[in-house]
């Protein structure tokens, strides 16, 4: 799942993009010396982007690239907060009927 792969990426103090491959849309995430520093998925970017991803239960494929480095915000924020595993919650997936395509477009 995509927490274990940003929990590697930063205990492993990665920089690079992470880019997975959802159905609906790919995911990009930028990590800089561990720190996760951007995230976009569809028209959505930085939190309310990772937060999306973290919730799609797909069986996507990803690839990490250390030579795509981060890019540079107009506004340096730091690193994104990746928020708590959920206990219980909705989980998206291709058969659940939800259209993420339209949720993320």
């Amino acid at each position: 799942p995509l927490y274990e792969l940003i929990d590697t990426l930063r205990a492993q103090q990665k920089t690079g993009r992470l880019l997975v491959e959802f159905t609906a849309s790919p995911a990009t995430f930028h990590f800089r010396r561990g720190a996760l520093v951007d995230a976009q998925l569809g028209g959505l970017r930085g939190p309310e982007a990772l937060t999306l991803a973290l919730s799609i239960e797909d069986d996507a494929a990803f690839n990490f690239n250390p030579l795509v480095t981060p890019p540079l915000a107009e506004k340096q924020e730091g690193e994104l907060r990746v928020p708590p595993r959920p206990d219980s919650g909705l989980k998206l997936n291709a058969a659940s009927g939800c259209d993420i395509a339209t949720t993320i477009a």
